[in-house]
């Protein structure tokens, strides 16, 4: 006669194993999926502030400043900016460098015509990244005329320069489309004034 019972069975079955071990790996996947999308978010709305509180410490502190520091060249000038306290304390590196949430460079130029222009340069953004940032920025009328900001160069393949911000939402993601990203991402400038 043969025992057969569930008392005498020991262990579980590789397919039992392995059923078990695939449904864990989902809920991991499925949770890192979740996380890493938090944690990019994250870094975009962190940008998003780095890129406005930039833009107001310069409309500050070179309204308020005699003269603007007399040097040339974007290099010089994001120094001197760092020196002035014109970019957040989690953006600086050290004297000559500021680096933006997403890791990559940040530059501050100025262009002198009748009233100065700045050129805040985020540089390596993309698609994505592009797109959600500059609709956030450039996006509201509200958030434009706060910041001073005049134009939008968005760097890839080819440069796209967009003057009339009352733009369609639709041509800022076009913008920023995959097919204009070079090898490096897009090189993103808000230009801004300071009066």
């Amino acid at each position: 006669m043969k025992i057969n019972s569930l008392a005498n069975r020991q262990g579980f079955t590789l397919i039992e194993i392995a059923i078990v071990l695939t449904i864990a790996g989902l809920v991991v996947s499925g949770i890192w999926m979740i996380m890493s999308t938090v944690a990019q978010n994250a870094k975009e709305s962190r940008l998003v502030g780095q890129v406005s509180e930039t833009m107001g410490n310069a409309r500050r502190i070179f309204s308020q400043a005699a003269e603007l520091p007399n040097v040339s060249g974007t290099g010089p000038f994001t120094t001197a900016s760092i020196a002035a306290g014109v970019f957040p304390p989690d953006m600086v590196r050290d004297s000559t460098t500021a680096i933006h949430a997403l890791g990559s460079n940040t530059y501050l130029s100025y262009a002198v015509s009748n009233t100065p222009v700045f050129n805040l340069t985020l540089a390596g953004l993309q698609p994505d990244n592009c797109t959600k940032v500059v609709t956030k920025i450039v996006g509201s009328a509200a958030v434009r005329q706060q910041y001073g900001i005049t134009g939008l160069i968005i760097g890839g393949s080819r440069n796209v320069t967009i003057g009339d911000l009352d733009v369609p939402v639709s041509n800022l993601v076009a913008a920023c489309s995959p097919a204009r990203r070079a090898p490096t991402g897009f090189n993103v400038t808000f230009q801004f004034t300071i009066l």
